[in-house]
């Protein structure tokens, strides 16, 4: 799974292996999608395995991608993701440390 965003933490959606049936899918959120179509295209994207682009080359590569369907994500166990997304959130623990939750 590939995660993008901006420099300054906008999350613009993910990308993953559908398996054989599916290949590579692209899932954003409502809030996501419209944050994308949103943002300056000479914007700088990074990712959490070094792609770096501008937001105008994430556009091109998510038009070559089908959209991963809620029906999809459901019967993958990531129904409880499809408001908040597939990225990593942020959260505090009980001993004060700041961690990260899929």
């Amino acid at each position: 799974m590939t995660r993008f965003e901006t420099k300054d933490g906008k999350q613009l959606g993910v990308t993953f292996f559908g398996g054989e049936k599916l290949g590579c899918v692209k899932f954003l959120t409502k809030t996501e999608l419209q944050t994308l179509w949103n943002l300056d295209e000479d914007e700088l994207v990074v990712t959490d395995n070094n792609w770096f682009g501008t937001v105008a080359d994430l556009k091109d590569l998510f038009f070559n991608l089908n959209t991963c369907t809620e029906l999809e994500m459901v019967k993958r166990g990531w129904g409880d993701r499809l408001e908040q997304g597939l990225h990593f959130q942020k959260a505090v623990n009980l001993k004060g440390e700041l961690t990260w939750l899929r």
